[in-house]
């Protein structure tokens, strides 16, 4: 099942949000119920990609620093 790009554009926001506050909470990014314990900064790597698109580079910058603090 595709997401149409309303949808995927809803996902991403409601994904960054989860993980930015899971994280002001204090949360073990690793445990957050979505992310890939093989590959945890996937998601952080799309999110990117897609802020990249839509040029909102403050969020990429949020992101960036939270993959940084992670490894």
């Amino acid at each position: 099942m595709m997401l149409d790009p309303l949808e995927k554009n809803a996902a991403f926001r409601l994904a960054y949000e989860f993980i930015i506050s899971s994280m002001e909470e204090d949360e073990v990014y690793e445990n957050l119920e979505f992310v890939n314990k093989d590959l945890p900064h996937k998601t952080i790597d799309k999110l990117i990609t897609f802020f990249e698109k839509t040029e909102e580079y403050e969020k990429c910058a949020e992101l960036v620093k939270l993959k940084k603090k992670l490894c």
